[in-house]
């Protein structure tokens, strides 16, 4: 085994794994959106060097059994659609986009 990645750890699990393993994970996948960024997990794996790749970045839209009162929508947001429009993109485009640059952004100044 070369790397490994990991899934939803937060950055605790992650030292415990780096200490108790002789390989360090290489990337962590979490849910990444607008209105979850993360951003204190994303500089620790920055630091470590450990790539980040979002999932739900649309927030789960459609989902009535993940959605809790008060989740925002991200493809109705007026927010997201003001700054999707001035893109001349649609809102379910523009968010993995703006993530897929937001982290590599991060990757490449590693």
């Amino acid at each position: 085994i070369r790397s490994i990645g990991v899934s939803n750890f937060n950055h605790k699990q992650i030292e415990r794994v780096i200490a108790n393993s002789t390989i360090k994970p290489a990337v962590l996948q979490v849910e990444l959106h607008p209105y979850f960024q993360q951003k204190k997990l994303r500089e620790f794996c920055k630091e470590k060097h450990i790539a980040v790749t979002a999932y739900s970045s649309l927030s789960n839209p459609g989902s009535a059994f993940f959605r809790k009162a008060g989740d925002p929508n991200l493809l109705t947001d007026p927010v997201i659609k003001k700054i999707a429009s001035a893109h001349n993109k649609p809102s379910e485009t523009f968010l993995p986009k703006y993530l897929k640059e937001l982290l590599l952004a991060e990757a490449l100044s590693k």
